[in-house]
């Protein structure tokens, strides 16, 4: 029996570093390699109540966004994402090609092996993209749209936060979804 409780306390131990040094749980978890400033910008997601990142064309903003959604869902087991992008287009394109294509398929052996195993599944409609967890996690990427609204969320990230009117934002993400 102490072994086992041993076991759970090592378990919340890492757990409970993990969650507070993202940029430490993709490199070494998930096999993810970051640049220097990534791993500033996955640490400060991580650890920020509100993060904003202002950053020139090719600085991998959508790809740290996919990263960061990811690894809240799998640190926080039955969290919701939602990821707001200000077109449906745009919305799916950020779970096609960021997330399964270069993610979870080229970058992470870890994640791959997951969806392979059906631990992480990916479906996609018309108004929206969804990743599924095997922890009860879950991403949603969704326009700004009415169509949208009512969606529950633990983490918010505004995909290109400058495109979106804030009425929208208020209206149909800041008071139909808790922050944490």
């Amino acid at each position: 029996m102490p072994q086992a409780e041993d076991k759970k306390k090592r378990i919340k131990q890492w757990t409970t570093f993990y969650r507070k040094n993202w940029e430490i749980y993709a490199e070494e978890r998930l096999r993810v390699k970051l640049r220097p400033f990534q791993r500033i910008m996955l640490h400060l997601i991580g650890r920020s109540e509100v993060f904003f990142a202002v950053c020139a064309r090719g600085s991998a903003k959508t790809f740290i966004v996919g990263l960061a959604a990811v690894i809240y869902c799998l640190l926080y087991p039955y969290g919701y994402v939602v990821i707001t992008a200000s077109t449906v287009d745009q919305a799916k394109k950020m779970v096609d090609n960021k997330i399964r294509n270069e993610l979870i398929l080229k970058l992470s052996p870890v994640l791959h092996y997951m969806y392979q195993k059906g631990l992480i599944e990916i479906t996609s409609s018309t108004d929206r993209a969804e990743v599924s967890f095997f922890n009860g996690s879950s991403i949603t990427v969704m326009p700004a749209l009415d169509s949208s609204r009512g969606a529950r969320a633990s983490f918010l990230v505004y995909e290109e936060c400058r495109l979106l009117r804030k009425g929208d934002i208020d209206s149909i993400f800041e008071y139909s979804a808790p922050l944490v």
